[in-house]
């Protein structure tokens, strides 16, 4: 009989000018990256203001 497993969250938070950036081994002249390269706050920005975008078209009106 299989036991369930039991599996901590992990969170983490790299500095905000870490680089974000496909792996080399992951990507060819056949599979470019899906994504150009950015760093942690750029990327969190950017979530920031997808996700709140609503607020700013509420104060527009």
């Amino acid at each position: 009989m299989w036991e369930r497993a039991v599996v901590p969250p992990y969170f983490a938070e790299p500095h905000p000018d870490t680089r974000i950036e496909c792996l080399h081994g992951c990507q060819d002249q056949l599979h470019p990256a899906k994504h150009p390269a950015t760093t942690c706050a750029e990327f969190l920005l950017s979530r920031f203001a997808d996700t709140y975008a609503y607020r700013r078209e509420l104060e527009a009106v």
